[in-house]
């Protein structure tokens, strides 16, 4: 099936919304409605075409009968174009979205939570059974969301290269925040130009990096000012805000949790992982083998293999 795309209010802001519908067969309508829908909730950059075909994966696995969701994050795409809610995008200068520089609290990190809360209350409900599947800073805001709000029906969340603690210490968040405060006037610049070229450039830049059509869909959707600018706005937050490990959650929530960490990722140390060990034991905490990137949905391969250990951890509850 074709994954379907529309664009949705949520807290003020167009939400690019990907969707996998469940495909009822006779003898099983009216039973698997009640079963979880699995829910995605992207890292950053947060434009949710770059999951399509690792959901997709997942809905294959479970042959059509299980809903499959993702939601961007607040900004992190272009815009719909006017009385549009498919993609592909035009080519408009055009903007349907609140500006981050004068609505902070429209797309920092505390909002991207309330956000996806909100999108889980009008599209979802919280009367459906959820699996949560958090990418990167997406398992952080999956654990804040299973923390804060009593209502969700939460059977498990999957959380796959986990940024949740002590960002600002990472090789990664280093490197970036020091080239940024270095190049910022530069960086600003290439980004304006970037923004202004055709989108059928910024596709073909996508298609010739990852060699995957979705794939350029989704960078010709990122590479607009206010979505890039969107992603920045956020990531600075991160490194202010993904401090100190939740340790109350986790010893409470623990049960409900996978973890599957990087060999080699520079957004979450193998110390970290290491400790998560030492002090959950009898967790579900899995340490990568297959030296899979940090951004494994950028390569086919990785995006088959995290797509299979997904589906292995949703099976027990689907």
């Amino acid at each position: 099936m074709t994954a379907q795309y529309s664009f949705e209010e949520v807290r003020g802001v167009p939400t690019k919304i990907l969707r996998f519908q469940a495909n009822l067969k006779p003898e099983t309508d009216g039973i698997w409605r009640d079963f979880p829908v699995v829910l995605m909730i992207p890292g950053n950059p947060g434009e949710i075409q770059y999951y399509e075909e690792f959901l997709r994966l997942i809905y294959d696995r479970f042959e059509e009968q299980v809903e499959v969701v993702g939601v961007s994050h607040a900004g992190h795409h272009a815009p719909p174009s006017a009385g549009a809610i498919m993609p592909p995008i035009e080519e408009s200068s055009a903007t349907l979205f609140p500006l981050p520089s004068e609505n902070r609290q429209l797309y920092d990190v505390q909002a991207q939570i309330l956000h996806k809360i909100e999108f889980i209350k009008q599209f979802i409900g919280f009367q459906r059974e959820v699996i949560l599947i958090g990418h990167s800073i997406g398992a952080y805001i999956a654990m804040q969301i299973m923390k804060r709000e009593p209502k969700l029906k939460c059977e498990k969340a999957i959380l796959l290269f986990p940024v949740f603690e002590r960002m600002i210490l990472t090789e990664k968040a280093q490197r970036m925040v020091k080239t940024v405060n270095r190049w910022e006037s530069p960086l600003v610049f290439i980004a304006n130009l970037i923004h202004m070229a055709p989108v059928a450039f910024k596709r073909w830049i996508g298609n010739w990096l990852y060699g995957q059509t979705h794939l350029g869909e989704a960078t010709a959707s990122f590479l607009c000012k206010h979505a890039m600018y969107s992603s920045w706005f956020m990531a600075k937050d991160e490194f202010d805000k993904v401090d100190k490990r939740d340790d109350a959650f986790i010893k409470r929530s623990w049960r409900l949790l996978s973890f599957y960490y990087g060999s080699q990722d520079q957004w979450c140390p193998l110390s970290y992982f290491e400790d998560m060990r030492r002090d959950y034991p009898l967790a579900d905490i899995t340490l990568c083998d297959k030296d899979i990137d940090h951004a494994f949905v950028l390569d086919d391969s990785s995006t088959r293999f995290m797509a299979e250990y997904a589906a292995d951890k949703c099976k027990g509850v689907l």
